[in-house]
């Protein structure tokens, strides 16, 4: 069950308790009678002004349905009746807009923030054109496979965020490092391998608060689930689940680009390693299975070409 499901529930039960309390003190001459406004603004936050409106005018029915005096039997007025259905739906409303022109602004701000950190990747490309452009396909397919696991629309923003700028840490790694055409130094490595840590120590300049998930998955998008990863040697259930996601796109991803130091795998080729390394205990089968399932591999969907997942910008 979703968070859309638990909250839609919680409403139900929240007015059916509300209409229980009012009928057990007595009726709607109590001041309990003010509790029906809570799965009022329940609805309202769930379903915006139809969830408000709609919360609002069960309250009031339930409320139609309570005498104003259990004790004597005594039931309200119409006029009664429709006022307080009036206040209820109103408020209902009310909440309901706020909350739809909030989640629009929301959602504004993160567009903005997607296409700002964007620039910055194409930007990026002037100096490290590789690593921009693996960036860039590594959140297109990171987003697919967030879409296939039918993430909420804040983690799917984190997870667009978080692979745009998996390896922004990269900038501070020579680029006769990052191009070189032979067999890396131990040192070289280290080097590369620091470009997680480098990552998040540029994203700390942000509120942790605000970027913290973000954060988690440039930190540990290099992590395995043997614990044989880093920066940190995390396991299993340690990893949170963007950060599988990204590790998995951005494996697939290098794999099939052309390198320096190596030609580009086929799609077949990258994905018999990404099973052998699910097989083996390091990336998630689930996710693995999950990307190989995506439109853009399935023969005779629309952008099905391993070109367009390698190749496209």
């Amino acid at each position: 069950m979703n968070r859309l499901h638990w909250q839609g529930l919680l409403a139900v039960l929240s007015g059916l308790l509300g209409w229980w309390l009012v009928y057990i003190t007595g009726g709607t001459f109590s001041a309990v009678t003010h509790f029906m406004y809570v799965p009022v603004v329940l609805s309202a936050l769930n379903w915006g002004p139809a969830g408000g409106f709609g919360g609002g005018l069960a309250a009031g029915i339930l409320m139609w349905m309570t005498p104003v005096s259990v004790a004597t039997g005594q039931w309200q007025t119409i006029p009664n009746v429709l006022v307080r259905m009036f206040f209820f739906m109103a408020v209902g409303m009310l909440v309901g807009y706020s909350v739809l022109r909030n989640r629009r602004q929301h959602r504004e701000l993160q567009n903005l923030l997607i296409q700002s950190v964007t620039a910055l990747t194409n930007a990026i490309s002037v100096t490290h054109e590789q690593t921009a452009r693996h960036s860039l396909r590594v959140a297109e397919i990171s987003t697919q496979i967030g879409t296939a696991l039918r993430l909420d629309d804040n983690r799917i923003f984190v997870l667009r965020m978080g692979s745009l700028l998996h390896d922004i840490g990269k900038l501070a790694v020579p680029l006769e490092v990052l191009d070189k055409p032979g067999r890396l130094t131990p040192e070289e490595y280290r080097r590369i391998q620091e470009h997680t840590l480098t990552g998040t120590s540029i994203l700390g300049a942000f509120d942790y608060s605000l970027i913290g998930s973000v954060q988690d998955v440039v930190r540990h998008h290099h992590e395995r689930l043997d614990g044989s990863g880093y920066p940190d040697g995390l396991q299993g259930g340690e990893i949170t689940l963007l950060a599988r996601v990204v590790a998995v796109a951005d494996v697939y991803d290098a794999l099939t680009s052309t390198r320096a130091y190596r030609h580009r795998m086929t799609h077949t080729e990258a994905m018999e390693v990404l099973h052998t390394e699910a097989a083996a205990g390091k990336l998630d089968q689930r996710l693995v299975d999950l990307l190989e399932r995506l439109p853009r591999f399935v023969p005779g969907s629309s952008g099905t070409e391993v070109e367009a997942a390698t190749e496209a910008v």
